[in-house]
């Protein structure tokens, strides 16, 4: 990255990390849902912006000219280091010479690559300013490319010589090893500004790196000024993504220059060969104009491809411009999420989405059932983590776990985020929580920002419907005083998790019959939190008959909080709230299947654990008996609840209501779901996962659904495109969370800890 002219949202806003939207102005010091206040009078709902800057994905491309070139001083190649995603503490960014370097002061810096085509006679060569170091010595995987001696204070462009080998079509590590610095030195070894990778080049000292900076800048042809990428041939820029159905490119083609030019524009999918989409001659000089393009990208919907702009010929000192290259929406523009006077969020905690109607049988969950077949339901809602706090967390944030901070069970809501209920009571509206569930009881820090919040223990003698009753009475009271300002109610209810609401006689009655096991409706939260604590050394585990009563009990349990449902449902008809009503039924997570021990407080991130319920119910009753197969997630759950409200969100994306009207994000949208350490990036039917450090997997769930096969090292495009949607995530999350000074532990009080014992979650 030169010059340091950095571009708002660029890295960022990469088109398959969190979304292909446009991000709002930072306006205020807090993090959350939205970055400036909400104003007086609610805002007009957001709709998604209608078209997506490629030039703002740029910097998690890659770029290619004479070899693949990696701007060491630019954010985009941290995500080439050993699949780590924090800054290299040793190392860091320093201007130089009007570019920016990479200061590197640790002995080895890793760099993972990938190939689209092999190279014969490979060799390396970057540009270096020279520092304690003497000598750096250059490795592909494990094949050595020789040492290249550095001159103290000086920058150069260095180059090895060709590799005894050809390197293959895939993955490779690219290893610089610096040496040479006196003993006790505490100065940096070098500052490193790019590196390339390609065939031997006979005159190194003649590469014009394209570095960031320099391929995008503001082009005018015929007096018409376009904000371009510019590339020298032979180049390549090929970024990743998934198009919607409806997605279409467009970009004006020039040469900036004299002279003439071939340009074109391909894609390429995993298993295929590359398709060129457009190839046109281009002529430069005075009365160079632009050529406007447009490609339709339907026939490729659903797939991740590598797009690529390509100048394949130009005359001299020529650059191919590629103007104001954009995916646009070719079908009609979505209608705005309906307004609400009121939205109520119910999470049902560890309810199991294959034993609730449309989903798995209807059974006695009257309300359920009527909500599935006159609501929109989601059959692949995806949590962000299978921590249930953190779940709750992001729906009142519209953060990732990362950023929000609660990724163990002694973690609190930093103030400093900004909740759903907070740009509610900043709008003049009213807000309240009933909490049955422990993890999300005051000392976890939900209880900020309501006009209304209470906590009813699973210790007291009080029915589980409790919450749902409670919020009943509150929502009653609210929409008496016939307000028009927004009004936010969420209840976290106990759903299908244990202690269950069901008394001996009434369990006796459940499968299996005569049940004799040690599963048991008051004390099944403690003997299953006693089983996992005492597993690895006793052996213990839920037979099949204890998995069968735990089932019952949970469907029982859930049954009195369906009629409970059912009786605020009967309220809002009877007010006549109904029709400009959002209801959300939804989980906080999967309870867990055997091998495993049900209702673990932090779980394995495997899909069975992260794919959740979800009814949504628009005001109106827009939509109403669709069944949605695409994946959402708990942010875009978020963007409707203030897209519904009116209030302003801090981006403009993909909401349910959106996704219901059958359109998605231009350039796709991955959902990443993570534990510390951990992560599991879901990008239609390709699964990555691993750990942070460490060479991740890949699966293909359409065929695959267990991912017992590693693809990762086969799908090239769609493991690099997972790999930078799951690292931009984690580096946006990262700097949005707030500062490790605010955050704070858990201070658990008596009543609390006492809930969390019942509950299975030992303090």
């Amino acid at each position: 990255m030169r010059r340091r002219a950095r571009r708002a949202a660029g890295f960022i806003a990469f088109v398959l990390g969190i979304s292909s939207c446009k991000k709002a102005e930072d306006a205020g010091p807090r993090e959350g849902l939205s970055s400036s206040s909400a104003n007086a009078t609610p805002a007009a709902p957001a709709t998604r912006a209608e078209r997506s800057d490629l030039l703002e994905a740029l910097r998690a491309c890659d770029v290619e000219h004479r070899g693949l070139l990696l701007d060491l001083g630019s954010e985009g190649a941290r995500s080439r280091r050993r699949f780590g995603v924090s800054p290299t503490p040793e190392n860091s960014s320093v201007d130089r010479e009007g570019a920016s370097f990479e200061r590197v002061s640790s002995r080895e810096l890793a760099l993972d690559v990938w190939l689209d085509a092999p190279i014969e006679k490979p060799a390396l060569s970057l540009r270096v300013h020279g520092g304690a170091a003497r000598v750096v010595h250059l490795t592909i995987d494990e094949l050595r490319l020789g040492a290249l001696r550095l001159a103290s204070e000086e920058t150069r462009i260095l180059s090895s010589g060709a590799a005894s080998s050809a390197l293959a079509r895939g993955r490779h590590r690219i290893v610089l090893r610096f040496s040479g610095a006196p003993r006790g030195s505490k100065a940096p070894l070098a500052e490193l500004d790019w590196l390339r990778l390609g065939e031997l080049d006979p005159r190194p000292q003649s590469h014009a790196a394209p570095t960031f900076e320099d391929i995008v800048t503001d082009v005018a042809l015929d007096r018409v000024p376009k904000h371009s990428l510019v590339l020298r041939a032979p180049s390549v820029v090929r970024c990743w993504l998934r198009p919607a159905a409806d997605a279409r490119l467009e970009v004006a083609l020039g040469l900036w220059g004299a002279g003439r030019a071939l340009a074109e524009l391909r894609l390429i999918r995993d298993g295929e060969p590359p398709v060129v989409l457009q190839t046109r001659k281009l002529a430069g000089g005075d009365s160079a104009t632009w050529t406007p393009v447009s490609v339709d990208l339907a026939p490729y919907a659903s797939t991740v491809i590598g797009l690529e702009f390509v100048a394949r010929e130009a005359s001299g000192g020529a650059r191919v411009a590629f103007g104001d290259p954009m995916l646009v929406r070719t079908g009609k523009a979505e209608s705005a999420t309906p307004r609400a006077r009121a939205a109520i969020v119910v999470v049902l905690a560890s309810a199991d989405r294959r034993r609730m109607p449309p989903w798995g049988p209807t059974g006695a969950l009257r309300t359920l059932a009527e909500l599935g077949r006159n609501a929109v339901t989601w059959s692949a809602h995806r949590a962000p983590t299978t921590l249930p706090a953190g779940v709750v967390a992001s729906l009142l944030t519209g953060l990732l776990p990362r950023a929000h901070g609660l990724e163990d069970t002694s973690a609190r809501l930093a103030p400093e985020l900004q909740t759903i209920a907070e740009l509610v009571q900043e709008a003049s509206g009213r807000s309240a929580f009933f909490s049955g569930v422990p993890v999300s009881f005051a000392p976890f820090g939900f209880d900020q920002g309501w006009d209304h919040y209470e906590m009813l223990s699973p210790v007291k003698d009080l029915p589980a419907t409790e919450p749902i009753t409670r919020a009943t009475r509150w929502l009653s009271s609210e929409l008496d005083l016939a307000r028009t300002r927004p009004t936010l109610l969420v209840v976290h209810a106990r759903g299908g998790h244990p202690p269950w609401d069901l008394s001996r006689e009434e369990a006796q009655g459940l499968a299996p019959p005569e049940y004799a096991g040690v599963v048991d409706p008051r004390r099944g939260g403690i003997i299953i939190g006693a089983l996992r604590t005492r597993r690895a050394r006793a052996g213990r585990r839920l037979l099949d008959d204890d998995w069968a009563r735990l089932r019952a009990l949970s469907d029982a349990a859930l049954v009195k909080q369906d009629a409970a449902l059912g009786e605020l449902v009967t309220l809002l008809k009877r007010k006549g709230a109904w029709d400009e009503t959002l209801l959300i039924v939804t989980s906080d997570a999967a309870p867990g299947d055997p091998p495993e021990l049900p209702f673990d407080p932090i779980g394995p991130l495997v899909e069975e654990r992260l794919l959740l319920p979800l009814y949504v119910k628009f005001p109106g009753n827009a939509l109403a008996g669709r069944e949605i197969a695409q994946t959402s997630d708990v942010q875009a759950l978020s963007l409707t609840l203030l897209n519904a409200l009116g209030l302003k969100p801090a981006t403009e994306g993909v909401d349910l209501y959106s996704q219901a009207s059958g359109q998605e994000a231009l350039a796709g949208r991955a959902e990443v779901a993570t534990l510390p350490g951990r992560y599991a990036t879901r990008l239609g039917q390709r699964l990555l996962r691993g750990e942070i450090g460490q060479t991740p997997t890949l699966c293909a769930l359409d065929v695959d659904p267990a991912c017992a096969s590693d693809v990762f090292e086969r799908e090239l495009i769609a493991a690099r495109a997972l790999w930078q949607a799951t690292f931009v995530a984690e580096s946006d999350a990262r700097k949005r969370a707030p500062p490790e000074s605010s955050r704070r532990s858990v201070v658990l009080d008596a009543e609390t800890s006492a809930a969390l014992s019942v509950w299975g979650d030992q303090p």
